[in-house]
């Protein structure tokens, strides 16, 4: 049984994954640099319409 350091690293990663696809996905849609958006702003937009 793995121990828990290694289970909540595997999920910090996996998150960390995710947050880059749709980082890639929120550049692809043009999100980042059309506005004066900070990047957490538009982050926090992509996650309200698409999550």
């Amino acid at each position: 049984m793995p121990s828990e350091e290694i289970v909540n690293g595997a999920r910090a990663m996996n998150n960390g994954v995710e947050n880059q696809m749709k980082l890639s996905e929120m550049k692809r849609a043009g999100l980042l640099g059309r506005c004066k958006n900070t990047l957490l702003k538009a982050f926090l937009m992509f996650c309200y319409c698409f999550g």
